[in-house]
């Protein structure tokens, strides 16, 4: 349906090439076209944005709020043709001045971002502490092997915590959360000690050690990101 719409929007009105299209609903990447085009300005991308889906404009709060800001024009279909040349028009002389959305919306959308990665943080360091003290009972006893449970704690895991969080940093540190610039640095001593884990550890006891060190480094992360409650969301 996306690709149809889109299709057929471009053979009429070749003009839109210079727009990028969303459609309202779930994109390909399992992620609205609202939450795209907001993950597209934090990352500063400069394109006009036409959203199009059926629904009326300012069903969620931060709709109107975005299309309020420059680049940005929500059509709504079915439509007429005049509406759709308006939008041609609108977004030809319509750019973000740096990249960004406006202050209030974009603080409203990197609040949210910044609690709900911070709940991912939470939610990972609390498994990989119950893996450690499943392992430190294990070695009590069986000291003279690894514990298995130590193989419970995947690099992969806090490697998508590093990478979700390097694009989220610079909104982060933006939005004035003391300590945002180091959660980088913490999260990559933990994909090191994770990766130290299931290297060769010294000895099972070693092991354990490592993995309260890697849940303490993440949970350090999440305390700074927890500061985000002292931030709430401009009217």
């Amino acid at each position: 349906m996306t690709d149809l719409v889109q299709e057929t929007l471009l053979a009429i009105f070749p003009d839109l090439k210079v727009a990028l299209l969303l459609e309202d609903h779930e994109q390909t990447s399992g992620t609205s076209g609202w939450e795209e085009a907001s993950n597209l300005r934090l990352k500063g991308d400069l394109r006009p944005i036409i959203i199009y889906g059926f629904q009326k404009l300012g069903r969620e709060r931060n709709k109107g709020e975005m299309c309020d800001d420059n680049g940005f024009y929500y059509l709504r279909l079915p439509t007429d043709i005049g509406e759709i040349r308006s939008a041609i028009i609108r977004i030809s002389h319509s750019m973000p001045p740096d990249g960004w959305m406006s202050d209030k919306t974009l603080r409203n959308y990197v609040i949210d971002r910044v609690r709900s990665f911070k709940h991912t943080c939470d939610n990972v360091w609390s498994a990989m502490s119950s893996s450690a003290y499943r392992a430190e009972r294990a070695v009590k006893e069986n000291p003279g092997s690894i514990p298995a449970p130590l193989s419970e704690l995947k690099p992969d895991f806090v490697e998508k915590l590093l990478e979700e969080y390097r694009d989220l940093e610079p909104v982060a540190i933006r939005l004035g959360i003391e300590g945002a610039d180091r959660v980088s640095r913490i999260l990559e001593e933990a994909l090191e000690t994770v990766g130290r884990i299931q290297g060769d550890p010294a000895s099972a006891s070693a092991g354990v050690a490592l993995a309260f060190v890697a849940v303490e480094k993440i949970q350090s992360a999440a305390e700074i990101l927890g500061r985000v409650k002292e931030f709430r969301h401009d009217g």
